[in-house]
């Protein structure tokens, strides 16, 4: 008789105790995934086009860009940034920019190059504790230099 007592206070107290350890996991769920806006503003003095380009250099989207104004590309849900990032197909992820101004002139972008377009560290408001946010924007902001450091286009 004893052990049948002594049998299932320990069940008693286990099950307490795994109930306890399982309820106490719940008040600590963390969310990792982060929701992410990607802004891009036109400060060069002259209106722009953004092209975005997949690995098979088919162009994926466009977004016109009058000069002072700003778009939103779009919004990732994931646990890291996700530049350039439309779908979770190959053919759907950014690989290539490029900028394009009036009057002819270009700004090339590459993933490969890891080009300052495709770094989130570069990008106008990045911090390590905007990183820690469940929720924030990612702003780029086209100047003059980048205007000035354009190209002839191909």
């Amino acid at each position: 008789m004893l052990r049948k007592k002594t049998w299932m206070r320990f069940l008693i107290v286990g099950n307490i105790l795994i109930l306890l350890f399982l309820s106490g996991c719940d008040s600590a769920n963390i969310d990792y995934v982060k929701t992410v806006d990607y802004i891009y503003k036109n400060n060069s003095g002259t209106d722009l086009t953004l092209e975005i380009y997949n690995s098979k250099n088919e162009l994926l989207k466009s977004f016109s860009i009058p000069n002072g104004n700003e778009i939103k590309t779009n919004t990732t849900r994931n646990e890291v940034p996700a530049l350039f990032y439309f779908e979770p197909f190959e053919d759907k992820i950014g690989n290539k920019v490029i900028v394009k101004f009036g009057n002819n002139k270009c700004l090339y972008y590459s993933k490969n190059n890891s080009d300052r377009i495709f770094t989130i560290k570069e990008y106008d408001n990045y911090t390590e504790e905007l990183l820690k946010q469940s929720a924030y924007k990612l702003i780029y902001t086209f100047t003059t230099i980048d205007y000035s450091n354009s190209v002839n286009c191909n």
